[in-house]
C-alpha cells in the first residue's frame, strides 16, 4: 500500500503495585484493530474515518495509563500524544502519506510492549498468578513485532524462533499444562524480548 504515497518521515518532537484485573479484560484487538481501520480509511481517502479511528486507537492507549509504572507511562503519554496530534492532521489531509502512519505506529508498538512486559514480569516475579503473566507476555512479543513490522525492519529467523518459543511457552501456562524451568524460561523471555526492542530504532 505505501506505494501510492511519499515515503518522507516526519520529524517529532514509582511504579507501584496494580491491580491488572481490569486490564486484562480490554479488548484484545486494540489497538490494532482501531490502526488498522485508519490505514484503510486513508487509502480509500475518508480522512474523517481515518482520523476517528486513530483516536480511538488512543483511547485504548489511555485506559493502560492507571496501569502503568512510571517508565512506561511516560513512553504511552509520549505516543499518545504524538498520535493525537497526527489524527488531527490526518483529518486535515496534511500528512506526508502512508509512511507516516506506519512511523507512529511503530513507536505505539514500541511503548506498548514495555509496558506489557513490565507488567508480566511484576506479575511473574511476584509469583502471584502466572497465567496473568503469561497473558501480558504474549501481548508484548505481539507489539514488538507489530512494531517491527511497521519500522520497516526484521527479526532474524532464529529470533522469530525464539518468540515462537516464549508464546508457546506463555499458551501452555494459560492452558495449565504442565511446564518445566517456568521462572527460568519466564526471566529468559522477558530478557531476550527487552533485548530486541531495544535495538529497534523508531526515532
Amino acid at each position: 500500500m505505501g506505494f501510492l504515497y511519499s515515503c518522507k518521515q516526519p520529524q517529532t518532537e514509582n511504579g507501584s503495585k496494580k491491580d491488572y484485573k481490569v486490564e486484562v479484560k480490554v479488548n484484545e484487538l486494540e489497538p490494532d484493530d482501531s490502526f488498522y481501520k485508519a490505514e484503510k480509511a486513508y487509502i480509500d481517502q475518508d480522512f474523517i474515518t481515518s482520523a476517528t479511528e486513530i483516536t480511538n486507537g488512543v483511547h485504548y492507549m489511555q485506559e493502560l495509563l492507571p496501569y502503568a509504572a512510571a517508565d512506561q507511562k511516560k513512553q504511552l503519554e509520549l505516543s499518545i500524544d504524538e498520535l493525537s496530534d497526527f489524527a488531527e492532521q490526518v483529518r486535515r489531509d496534511r500528512i506526508n502519506g502512508y509512511s507516516d502512519f506506519q512511523f507512529f505506529f511503530a513507536r505505539a508498538g514500541k511503548a506498548l510492549n514495555a509496558h506489557f512486559l513490565n507488567i508480566s514480569e511484576t506479575i511473574a516475579g511476584e509469583g502471584s498468578d502466572y497465567k496473568k503473566a503469561a497473558r501480558h507476555l504474549i501481548k508484548a512479543i505481539h507489539f514488538l513485532r507489530y512494531s517491527y513490522t511497521n519500522s520497516g525492519q526484521e527479526l532474524s529467523k532464529d529470533e522469530q524462533a525464539q518468540l515462537e518459543i516464549y508464546k508457546e511457552f506463555a499458551k501452555n501456562i494459560i492452558k495449565d499444562q504442565k511446564v518445566d524451568h517456568m521462572k527460568k524460561v519466564f526471566g529468559d523471555a522477558f530478557k531476550n524480548v527487552n533485548d530486541q526492542i531495544l535495538m529497534l530504532n523508531v526515532d
